[in-house]
């Protein structure tokens, strides 16, 4: 009898035993299901987050381009803009920046339009800056090209980081009128854009404007700018 209750104590303690592992395999497999979910979670907000600049991009983009459309109507080409007692930048902030929506106009003083430590845009008095009405910074500067930088999540927010959150804009034909061109537009070959857009994100802006990705921080090896023969996406 005092065998047969220790055999069934033993069989208890075993059901007991069995009870408990299972209990630390659901408790497992529960923290590998919430790990997995979290990083399902975080990457699908960063691909939210992602398409969400690329969105801010294009509106900023035909901003751009319709407040460039109205100065040249109303003023003639760039070249004629700059006045005799005025300097060229303060022309290109009264005819073009000045046409658009704006929430803030910095000019060029103050860091309130442009996130602090970017040196391109608060420590250079060559650039006119202001916060669109969309939430997206520009500072605009009066170089070769007349260079327009687009911070789309503004100056509180983001990395301000050239290729994932700021993007340049150029204008060309500036003798005749002025257009406003992503820059990169003009990388014709594979080649080319892998190199710019490799070598200086600021040319991967034509990119994000025409495939409506940000790929090339992913697989920039493996992306063509034709789409021929290659892809516009990481597998």
């Amino acid at each position: 009898m005092e065998l047969l209750r220790y055999s069934e104590k033993g069989v208890l303690f075993m059901k007991i035993l069995e009870k408990a592992f299972t209990l630390a395999e659901v408790i497992l497999v529960i923290a590998i299901v919430g790990v997995v979910a979290i990083l399902t979670i975080a990457n699908a907000t960063n691909e939210g987050d992602e398409a969400e600049r690329v969105a801010q991009l294009r509106r900023t983009q035909h901003i751009l381009e319709q407040a460039m459309a109205q100065a040249i109507d109303e003023k003639g080409a760039i070249r004629y803009w700059q006045r005799v007692d005025d300097t060229k930048i303060q022309a290109i902030h009264d005819n073009f920046i000045k046409k658009m929506k704006l929430s803030r106009d910095c000019e060029m003083t103050g860091t309130q339009c442009w996130k602090d430590g970017d040196i391109r845009a608060n420590e250079n008095t060559g650039y006119m800056k202001a916060i669109l009405s969309n939430g997206a910074s520009i500072a605009v500067l009066d170089d070769y090209n007349m260079s327009i930088y687009v911070d789309v999540n503004g100056p509180n927010k983001g990395n301000s980081t050239i290729g994932v959150d700021i993007f340049q804009f150029v204008v060309r034909d500036v003798i005749y009128g002025g257009s406003i061109k992503a820059a990169g537009f003009d990388l014709e070959t594979t080649a080319e854009f892998r190199q710019e857009c490799g070598n200086d994100r600021s040319y991967c802006t034509a990119w994000v404007i025409k495939n409506g990705n940000m790929d090339y921080l992913k697989c920039l090896d493996e992306l063509s700018w034709t789409g021929e023969n290659g892809k516009t996406i990481c597998p």
